[in-house]
């Protein structure tokens, strides 16, 4: 018996694939989105730039300009580059405010690197982040000297503890 084509790629793998499909489809359709709407702000700033205005400050109308326009975005990630990229084609001036995350900030990463220390302090990497740290300052030939000293305390503990089962063996 003969498996018709359409079938045969049917399976476990076959719907793995078309989930990992499925989902960069709907990343090329939320960029997709993002440009389009990008493109709809092009339009917008083009049709009122130049317009009258009130200019609360000056007490005077005066035309708008592109430094009274701002994009606000719920997040830049991802769709902040698209808009700089769009307005930026466009021809239009564009500043794109990059922040990092929360977490992402040094800062913030030393203080979770401090709590998992806390919380097992056999972590070393974490425990490097910390002590390199501008809070301790350590450099990194002192963290390698400490590495060392801890090192050597291993080894010497394991030898005696070797001899020690040597001799109760006896």
């Amino acid at each position: 018996t003969s498996v018709p084509e359409d079938e045969a790629d049917e399976g476990p793998d076959a719907e793995e694939d078309e989930d990992a499909e499925d989902g960069i489809d709907r990343e090329i359709l939320e960029l997709k989105a993002a440009e389009l709407e990008a493109w709809n702000a092009v339009d917008l700033i083009r049709a009122y730039y130049g317009k009258p205005i009130f200019d609360d400050k000056q007490k005077t109308v005066r035309p708008l300009e592109y430094r009274d326009m701002v994009i606000l975005l719920r997040t830049v990630k991802g769709v902040g580059e698209v808009f700089y990229q769009t307005l930026t084609e466009a021809g239009l001036p564009v500043f794109l405010e990059r922040t990092e995350g929360y977490f992402d900030v040094v800062e913030i990463q030393v203080f979770l690197n401090l709590l998992r220390i806390i919380d097992n302090r056999s972590q070393d990497v974490p425990l490097l982040s910390v002590l390199r740290s501008p809070v301790f300052g350590f450099s990194a030939s002192a963290s390698g000297r400490r590495r060392e000293a801890k090192y050597a305390r291993r080894t010497t503990a394991s030898s005696r503890h070797t001899a020690k089962r040597v001799r109760t063996d006896l």
